[in-house]
């Protein structure tokens, strides 16, 4: 299958991290939005995974994993930078859009996997 879904679980799993992302523009007060961004941010490490497991053999498999493992190291390295840029062109709740756009180009990158 080029694309798309390869079970209801992977649709469901999307709809919460597209949820927490939502959910990061609500202020801290706790409840339901913590739990969504709980859920999203578990839903993804635990998804690449399973892509992963599901894709490739066992040596192809541990090449990118360690590719994966690499590329999350690097991303919370890369954060607060990227975070720093955008609040010099806008104030702090830029921020938060930004993860929102970027949480909406997501499901557009499910196309291109294998």
């Amino acid at each position: 299958m080029k694309g798309g879904f390869r079970s209801p679980w992977d649709c469901y799993y999307l709809s919460k991290v597209l949820l927490a992302a939502h959910c990061r523009q609500l202020p801290p007060s706790g409840g339901v939005g913590v739990q969504c961004r709980q859920w999203g941010a578990c839903a993804s490490v635990v998804l690449a995974l399973a892509m992963i497991r599901d894709l490739y053999e066992a040596h192809r498999a541990a090449q990118i994993l360690s590719t994966l493992m690499t590329v999350m190291a690097v991303v919370p390295l890369l954060g607060p930078s990227i975070g720093g840029a955008i609040l010099k062109f806008g104030s702090w709740q830029l921020i938060f859009w930004a993860l929102a756009v970027f949480g909406r180009l997501i499901p557009m990158a499910l196309y291109t996997l294998p």
